[in-house]
């Protein structure tokens, strides 16, 4: 089974559904969690192994201000297919090269189909986080490797950070 990684606030996404919610309804928080912008919510290609999950999570990882934890989730990629929603590809630009083929856009979304996508991702979704000191030890293990190109690092403290610790 090939999955779609979506970053997410995991504490949303585990939360018990309030008492208040009708039975087989979800409370509101993981559609204020999703980023939609342009009708199109980012996503990244994982495959049935995840032999490529630690190439898109360095570079996510290290597509922020500093090094921090990162919470992410996945599901399956039939979800998206079942529901009928687009899928665009779109590479992003980001500081680890190999991945950035892998990133995907779910396109033409509209709030019924979000919803639907969101009540799906509930049900099913996997969600995981790597500690701050994880997300660095596997930056730092690709910057080594050259799989990072910390030129490309967009932003400058972050590049200040990773060039430190591997000055250390």
């Amino acid at each position: 089974m090939a999955y779609f990684l979506v970053l997410i606030n995991k504490r949303i996404w585990d939360s018990v559904i309030p008492g208040w919610v009708e039975q087989g309804d979800l409370h509101a928080d993981p559609l204020g969690n999703l980023r939609i912008s342009n009708n199109a919510l980012s996503v990244w290609d994982i495959d049935n192994e995840q032999s490529n999950l630690d190439l898109v999570l360095v570079a996510l990882a290290a597509n922020r201000q500093r090094i921090d934890k990162v919470e992410y989730g996945l599901f399956d990629q039939e979800i998206v297919s079942r529901l009928g929603i687009k899928v665009s590809d779109d590479n992003a630009q980001l500081a680890v090269p190999k991945a950035n083929s892998f990133h995907k856009n779910l396109v033409e979304l509209s709030v019924a189909s979000l919803a639907s996508l969101v009540n799906e991702m509930f049900k099913h979704l996997e969600s995981y986080f790597k500690l701050e000191d994880e997300a660095k030890q596997l930056i730092l293990a690709m910057a080594r490797k050259q799989e990072l190109v910390l030129e490309n690092v967009k932003e400058p403290s972050m590049r200040n950070e990773i060039t430190e610790l591997l000055a250390e």
